[in-house]
């Protein structure tokens, strides 16, 4: 009886048994034509012929779409996911969510899991500098796709806000509104892009107004006091809540310490929530769009798991709704 294991088939072939499972359900995508030729003839040398049952379970295996978000906590996050979901309705796929809690360490466990569960693709959020290395995204064998930020160091396709563009936007309308001093409250900007994009649009703003510019990096969960925005008031002044959580930390703490915008200072920033109409006075938010970001995600992974390949980042348009906090 033979008893050869896919594990004693990746071993002769010097290839991982995430490698050879896909051989032999014939997913070539990414696997060179060397290792094709190894894995075949080390399959004939040793007479491997895997089993009906674990066939069948590598082949549910290989619809599974995984999904690595970097807070499965935060409102727009649940957006994206629920996006993704809704797009692969229509398909024979199935969709694996995990969540880093804005960790690396997590990460890095989320995605040699999701390597060893034979998916077919993954869309990653990634929760690490631009300029981070990522090699283990260089040796997984599937495509990858990352949603709502990009790295600067993996050529890997990207789908996200035009996080510069639109912040620029909104910049310029406040420099329109003769504002003196601009407070740019973020969570720390750790090199991360799409936190870095939103600072780099408002301090050209600023430069080119001749506003002056306070950044403040409050960390994640820690809010914002009424008494540290009394006092950064200056004249008139701008505050720019540079993400929903931040916005609505900035919100909390006008109402608790009865600051008036905008009468006492000027108040604005993205509404990840699509909640800052509901406000009174409503507040002059940017408005995201991660239903369209979570379908075009999707589109571009289902075309790279058939082969077709897309490179670059794509920028999906933000939108402001006008209020009356400016």
């Amino acid at each position: 009886m033979n008893n050869i294991t896919i594990q004693d088939v990746a071993m002769a072939a010097g290839v991982s048994k995430t490698t050879v499972s896909r051989f032999l359900n014939g997913k070539y995508q990414y696997m060179s034509e060397e290792t094709r030729n190894k894995i075949e003839q080390v399959i004939a040398e040793l007479e491997y012929v895997p089993s009906k049952q674990a066939r069948s379970l590598k082949s549910k295996q290989g619809y599974l779409i995984g999904l690595i978000v970097a807070d499965i906590g935060n409102v727009y996050t649940m957006y994206l996911i629920k996006a993704v979901q809704d797009a692969l309705s229509d398909t024979k796929y199935q969709l694996v969510v995990m969540s880093t809690d804005n960790s690396l360490e997590k990460e890095t466990h989320a995605l040699k899991e999701l390597a060893g569960q034979d998916i077919a693709g993954l869309i990653l959020q990634p929760v690490g500098r631009a300029d981070s290395p990522y090699e283990i995204l260089t040796t997984l064998q599937v495509p990858v796709v990352l949603i709502d930020r990009y790295l600067e160091t993996v050529p890997l396709p990207s789908v996200v806000t035009d996080n510069f563009t639109v912040t620029r936007r909104l910049g310029q309308q406040i420099a329109a509104a003769g504002y003196d001093k601009l407070v740019h409250v973020t969570h720390p900007l750790c090199g991360q892009t799409v936190r870095q994009h939103r600072y780099d649009a408002m301090m050209l703003t600023a430069f080119e107004a001749k506003m002056e510019l306070k950044l403040i990096e409050s960390p994640i969960g820690r809010g914002i006091t009424p008494e540290e925005i009394r006092q950064e008031i200056n004249g008139r002044t701008m505050f720019f809540g540079a993400n929903g959580n931040v916005l609505q930390e900035l919100v909390t703490a006008c109402k608790k310490g009865e600051i008036r915008y905008p009468e006492e200072i000027g108040l604005t920033g993205f509404d990840d929530w699509f909640w800052a109409d509901l406000l009174t006075p409503t507040v002059t938010s940017i408005h995201q769009q991660p239903a369209e970001i979570g379908r075009q995600s999707l589109e571009y992974l289902l075309a790279a798991i058939n082969g077709e390949a897309f490179a670059g980042r794509l920028e999906i348009a933000a939108s402001i709704f006008q209020g009356k906090s400016i």
